[in-house]
């Protein structure tokens, strides 16, 4: 299979340099989702609008994706606030990866940087750690840059229009309609996955942990967890903040940035 531009540009930058430290993944959803992911026990594949095949996310290195409400009123139940699975990277199958969200591509979100007629499978990233690895090496140095979003790399004259524009979203500066996600690497899988077997910790409302049942099935998996206050009649949106600091905080104990 041939590679697409964003591959053989990283593969034309790539030095014999010491490559970043293996991250985490993260996937992020709404606590109610959460909860059923626990009692599962299982991170279940679901159907994607945008591949038109069921498929399960993964934003590598952070928890970029926020959760969502339909008002963003304020409430009292903390099941609407966000929870996050840490997932250890190398237990996971890479269908596809991609630099940023491709839910937002597909939806025309990065036009004011990427051409929505340049063609998504130009921006593959490489099917494995040592491709997102290379990715973050070329585009921002290491780890620390990926997370704080600190592009090393600007527009090149002997890369494809592609590329450049790609590049320009990374180094974006202002006011936009799209988050964090731009700039994120996103894992693809076609895969199920016992949590037991892939997520190394969970970050949820200490008020859902007071749940037995959930206490039971994260000591029952032997996965660590993290917990944030949680507060009644505030917005659950707020809490998103709150997860990105407990995530960072974790990779800083893994010693691993």
């Amino acid at each position: 299979m041939d590679k697409s531009k964003l591959t053989s540009f990283i593969n034309a930058k790539s030095k014999d340099d010491k490559l970043p430290d293996v991250l985490p993944a993260f996937h992020t959803c709404q606590g109610l989702l959460g909860l059923k992911i626990l009692q599962d026990e299982t991170l279940k594949i679901k159907y994607c609008n945008v591949f038109k095949k069921d498929l399960l996310y993964f934003f590598y290195g952070k928890p970029a994706y926020p959760v969502k409400s339909k008002n963003d009123k304020s409430g009292t139940n903390p099941l609407l606030c966000p929870i996050c699975f840490i997932v250890n990277t190398q237990k996971i199958n890479f269908y596809e990866v991609y630099p940023f969200d491709t839910g937002a591509f597909d939806a025309g979100m990065y036009d004011e940087f990427i051409n929505n007629k340049f063609n998504i499978n130009d921006y593959k990233v490489e099917s494995n750690i040592q491709g997102i690895l290379s990715y973050i090496k070329v585009m921002f140095g290491d780890n620390e840059n990926y997370i704080k979003r600190e592009s090393t790399i600007t527009e090149d004259a002997t890369a494809d229009e592609e590329i450049n524009a790609l590049i320009s979203l990374l180094n974006c500066d202002g006011e936009y309609q799209f988050d964090e996600r731009a700039c994120t690497v996103e894992i693809i899988s076609n895969k199920n996955y016992a949590i037991k077997d892939v997520v190394e910790c969970i970050i949820l409302p200490n008020a859902v942990l007071r749940d037995e049942n959930v206490k039971n099935v994260l000591d029952k998996n032997n996965i660590k967890y993290i917990t944030y206050s949680y507060r009644t009649l505030t917005k659950p949106t707020l809490y998103n903040g709150v997860i990105l600091e407990k995530a960072e905080e974790y990779i800083r104990g893994r010693e691993e940035v």
